[in-house]
């Protein structure tokens, strides 16, 4: 058993390794969510084969044996916050999956999380940490000089986003890029200063303070590429505090300034040639320098031409004004669910039942928002005073544990702090992904273990003596990970096959969807997102198929598509999207036959309940009640609709149709509608024409 155990060692060393290597590397265009979704997935199985050689060590050695640390009360009082929050939940299976397109924050990643903790508090040593850091700072590189060669314009054809104005590597989005890499910049400023020499898979390699002062100019050159407020906010954060907790300390390594000196100066310089992402700071770089150096009249021909128009015509709302109204409508959910919040991971359903009416003056109004763009308000409004409490005492002990143990910390160990800390901002501003959320939570691993402050003395045992029960309790283990693995393929294919069925469907190829889309619900018949895609392509093969004169057909289809509607809503019937869908699913099918009709408005119905302050909706509402002879509760409804959004075209367009199509007295009120019209989009040339008509002129 002996030779068991030392395997099953080094297998747990190595996957971490692989773990923190190609996690943040790992991007896949084969899938639904390119990022995110293949991310979560690699660190469940990973996960789980690190579950499988742990507890085969365990058996081998005939020990339960998992280490106790100064974070067990405060993990296991939020890990209770999250598992009551999903029972509570308004949405059970989004809170155990987490909200698909993002996976990571569902009740299965954060029991991964915390189980990885504890696998890396048992297993590792201060030496194979510093390994690990060093593996994540390479795989850092590898990210960083991507996301250089984006800028460069390398895949600038390849994607929607101007990834040339703010790239985001490997990581998917700006922020998330930011965010990882001022956890990174930290630990690469470390391991500069202390420039020591370390053991890394058998070879002895000099770590010079040179090659990592290079890589810390890569990360943050890389971070100011991405154009991340959080993210440059949460890095400065963490460095401040770097600096002084070395000097409050009077840490030795403090003493060489040089280093540091050195280091900060080539930040202002980067910054300085580079541009930073506050307005505020860039008078101070170069570019704006240039500007200022021009003649004036330039400045002022390009004063006279600024752009005029609506918000969403000069760019959009800023991106603040956008995440204050987020926050206040998660405050509002927080109000409304005050213990245990609506549910792990369920933010986009009950945000919508709160959704400010402000939000529907902004270029962002008919965004799905999933998240609160803000961490601890995210955590308060799915997981209630709970959550927030137990995630905030987490944060807490690990800070003031470490802080009291000011003469134990290494070099490293304050690192790792400042980047914990710079997680923490630039959450505040955010929200975790899964690259952050590892780090979040092994940080305080890292840590424990660097400094000497775990007690291996303490652990349980469990002893078994007999040699053939250890052989059958390590088979029951392979069996069962080749189960949860399969699980995890049989999830990751049919989300593959759900990606290509959307993608045909969109195409307006629904025969070549169908047999993908029916794939992905057979493989994984609990995701109701599948089921709401099937609904919407066998709704548009019906009508297909009555065109050709197949009735038959057309009625199965039909009557599929109800059916696959009617998952979807049964299995989340608090999600605001499936509603909607539901609604287009019965419209369309009233072309068939007016008895869905009645499907149609009682989702309408359904979806004002959970959304009330969605003008889209109204809108939606109005057309069927319209179309059903309804006229005059039509007409209430686009006036409701137009109170929520002054500038939505479509209710004031389909109020003046409506005011013409009754006549009399109405004409005025329809011509006043598209005068309307005219005034809030001075081009639609719809309304014109029909002003023309209407006057006579």
């Amino acid at each position: 058993m002996a030779r068991v155990i030392t395997i099953c060692n080094k297998a747990i060393e190595y996957l971490f390794y692989a773990l923190f290597f190609f996690v943040p590397l790992t991007f896949l265009p084969v899938t639904s969510e390119l990022f995110e979704f293949n991310k979560m997935i690699l660190t469940y199985a990973l996960t789980v084969l690190i579950g499988t050689f742990w507890a085969i060590k365990m058996v081998a050695s005939g020990q339960f044996r998992v280490q106790r640390t100064p974070l067990d009360i405060p993990i296991l009082l939020f890990l209770a916050s999250q598992v009551i929050s999903t029972i509570l939940s308004i949405d059970v299976h989004t809170s155990i999956w987490g909200y698909y397109s993002r996976s990571n924050g569902g009740l299965l990643s954060i029991i991964s999380y915390i189980f990885l903790y504890y696998a890396l508090a048992s297993n590792f040593t201060a030496p194979m940490i510093k390994r690990l850091l060093l593996i994540s700072l390479i795989s850092g590189a590898v990210v960083a000089f991507y996301g250089v060669l984006e800028h460069f314009g390398i895949d600038k054809d390849k994607w929607v986003q101007d990834v040339q104005n703010r790239v985001f590597s490997t990581l998917g989005q700006p922020n998330w890029l930011a965010a990882y890499l001022s956890i990174l910049i930290p630990i690469s400023i470390a391991f500069s200063v202390q420039n020591s020499k370390f053991k890394i898979f058998n070879f002895k390699l000099q770590l010079l303070t040179f090659n990592f002062a290079l890589l810390t100019i890569l990360f943050y050159l890389t971070l100011l590429y991405t154009k991340s407020r959080s993210g440059f906010v949460g890095l400065w954060v963490g460095l401040i505090f770097f600096l002084g907790y070395l000097w409050l300390t009077k840490n030795k390594q403090f003493l060489n300034l040089k280093s540091y000196i050195i280091i900060l100066l080539l930040f202002g310089s980067i910054t300085f040639i580079v541009g930073s992402p506050f307005e505020q700071l860039r008078p101070f770089t170069l570019d704006s320098i240039r500007s200022r150096l021009e003649q004036q009249s330039t400045i002022n021909d390009q004063q006279s031409t600024k752009p005029q128009g609506t918000v969403l015509e000069t760019g959009g709302t800023e991106s603040g004004e956008i995440r204050k109204i987020v926050w206040q409508g998660a405050i509002d959910i927080a109000r409304h669910y005050p213990l245990f919040g609506s549910g792990v991971e369920t933010f986009a359903y009950s945000y919508y039942q709160y959704r400010p009416v402000a939000h529907n003056l902004t270029s962002e109004w008919d965004f799905l928002y999933n998240k609160a763009h803000n961490e601890y308000l995210n955590y308060a409004a799915t997981t209630g005073i709970f959550g927030l409490g137990s995630y905030f005492i987490m944060i807490i002990t690990f800070i003031i544990f470490i802080l009291k143990k000011r003469g134990a910390n290494s070099l490293l160990v304050t690192g790792l702090l400042a980047s914990y800390l710079s997680i923490l901002v630039s959450n505040f501003f955010g929200f975790s992904v899964v690259v952050t959320n590892l780090f979040f939570f092994l940080i305080p691993a890292f840590v424990f273990v660097l400094n000497g402050s775990l007690n291996p003395e303490k652990e349980s045992e469990i002893r078994n003596n007999e040699s053939w029960l250890r052989w059958i309790g390590i088979l029951a283990i392979l069996v069962t990970c080749y189960l949860l693995l399969a699980t995890l393929f049989r999830i990751w294919s049919a989300d593959t096959d759900y990606a290509l069925g959307k993608q045909y469907n969109r195409a307006g190829e629904y025969e070549q969807a169908y047999d993908y889309l029916i794939n992905a619900r057979q493989r994984r018949p609990d995701e109701p997102l599948f089921a709401d895609e099937l609904a919407v392509n066998n709704t548009a093969l019906a009508l297909t198929k009555l065109e050709q004169n197949q009735s038959t057909a057309a009625a199965n289809f039909a009557a599929e598509a109800v059916q696959q509607s009617s998952y979807t809503i049964k299995t989340s019937p608090n999600n605001p999207t499936f509603w909607r869908s539901r609604i287009r699913v019965f419209t369309a099918l009233s072309q068939m036959d007016e008895k869905y009709y009645a499907g149609a408005l009682d989702a309408a119905q359904k979806s004002i309940e959970l959304s009330p302050t969605d003008p889209e909706i109204l809108y939606n509402y109005a057309l069927i009640l319209a179309q059903t002879g309804k006229v005059d509760e039509a007409i209430l409804q686009l006036k409701k609709a137009q109170n929520l959004k002054t500038d939505y075209r479509e209710p004031v367009y389909a109020l003046g149709i409506l005011y013409h199509e009754l006549g009399g007295d109405y004409l005025n009120l329809a011509i006043s509608q598209m005068e309307k019209l005219v005034k809030i989009a001075s081009t639609d040339s719809q309304a014109q024409e029909k002003l023309i008509d209407w006057r006579g002129y």
